[in-house]
């Protein structure tokens, strides 16, 4: 095992990267992370096994074996109580049979020399296992153990939203099977919600995959306070998407959001979790949008709200923020606007406003329209605040 700490960040910020380019594919994920660490790290057997979740016993599924001739082993009961004591470690950790305990007396029915045993962990939650058996060489293995300790989360967003996405599944099913139940004057119903099932599957899949490498990026680049305001930013953002499945779900148009209720609710919701006390005058309209539209226009929402509750009055300024989405002749107008002190002040007193910035004007490009900022503190004369517009195509529900 090559044991310079600077190789082994080499190889897990490749091995992450590939990882979350396979997050669609669980099963080809983790055939990649049991081969890549089986050939890097020197071990005779790689084994993932994941925690059934439907039993109450604490079975362990073989999700990926290497090599795949072994796989027998992965049944073998000492293997799976070595899964089932993993439970107990917060770490990843080095077992060896003569040093005694549950997992050591396995490795021992199994003539093996050496383990290093990895829990799937996703936060408290147990996903799985990795399981490196019989070492071939045990030289480096701190930095491999930490090595591990720092890869496993990013398989455990994999795992987890596999299974979210499974469930996903089996939810649709019973939802369709019921449906088919019911009489022909609900048919067009029925196939108005197994279209809007798919797009939902389509767009979770996705979405979750953006949260993921976002959260990731942002706790692996930060080692200070500044993680816990990128992650409050990021399930900020979550809401707001996770906001438009559940005006889906409880929608009687299961192809469209109503953006009236929609916008109200989301601006209620920041107005709470900020605990401002600036109004949001929100301009009703008679407005649906299809999923591929409303959650762009969420998280836009969601970025230049925020930035103006948390910026534009500062030291208990008065003032209004104004939220107003119109369509003309096919055309969508989505405006945030306020009167406080103005763009180029609130970025003195906020950094990370661009990164927020530099989101809507890419949410802008996907819904194929143009951020439009106008300043009015700096462009009009004794002018206040900012206002920010996206012109852009509606789509059919």
């Amino acid at each position: 095992m090559d044991n310079q700490p600077h190789a082994f960040n080499m190889l897990f910020t490749d091995l992450v990267e590939n990882i979350l380019s396979m997050a669609d594919s669980p099963g080809r994920c983790a055939d990649y992370l049991s081969e890549n660490l089986r050939a890097l790290i020197g071990a005779r057997t790689v084994l993932v096994l994941e925690c059934t979740h439907f039993s109450g016993e604490m079975l362990h599924e073989i999700i990926s074996i290497f090599p795949e001739r072994r796989r027998s082993l992965g049944y073998h009961e000492a293997v799976q109580n070595i899964a089932e004591f993993s439970h107990k470690l917060e770490h990843t950790a080095m077992f060896e049979p003569h040093e005694g305990g549950p997992i050591a007396d396995a490795l021992g029915r199994l003539n093996i020399d050496s383990a290093i045993v990895a829990p799937i962990k996703h936060g408290e939650e147990r996903m799985g296992v990795l399981l490196l058996l019989d070492l071939l060489d045990t030289t480096g293995s701190k930095t491999v153990m930490e090595t591990l300790d720092r890869l496993t989360p990013a398989f455990a967003l994999v795992l987890r939203n596999a299974f979210l996405y499974n469930n996903l599944e089996l939810e649709v099913a019973r939802r369709t099977r019921d449906l088919k139940e019911r009489t022909a004057s609900l048919q067009m119903a029925l196939a108005e919600k197994e279209v809007m099932l798919k797009e939902v599957h389509h767009r979770v899949k996705n979405n979750l995959q953006i949260v993921t490498s976002l959260l990731f990026l942002q706790a692996d680049s930060s080692k200070n306070s500044s993680l816990r305001e990128a992650l409050k930013k990021s399930r900020g953002r979550i809401q707001s998407m996770a906001l438009v499945h559940e005006e889906l779900y409880q929608s009687e148009d299961l192809a469209s959001v109503d953006m009236n209720e929609y916008v109200r609710k989301l601006c209620a919701d920041l107005a709470e979790a900020l605990e401002s006390t600036v109004p949001i005058v929100f301009r009703e309209c008679a407005l649906r949008l299809p999923i591929t539209q409303s959650i762009p226009c969420g998280l836009i929402l969601n970025e230049l709200v925020t930035n103006a509750l948390k910026y534009a009055y500062p030291d208990g300024r008065s003032g209004e923020i104004r939220v107003s989405m119109l369509e003309d002749h096919g055309m969508v107008r989505l405006a945030v606007e306020d009167d406080g002190v103005g763009l180029a002040s609130s970025m003195k007193n906020a950094e990370t406003c661009s990164l927020g910035l530099s989101l809507v004007d890419g949410l802008a490009a996907q819904l194929h329209g143009q951020l439009k900022i106008v300043d009015k503190s700096v462009d009009q004369l004794g002018g206040y605040g900012v206002r920010f517009e996206i012109d852009f195509p509606g789509e059919e529900p």
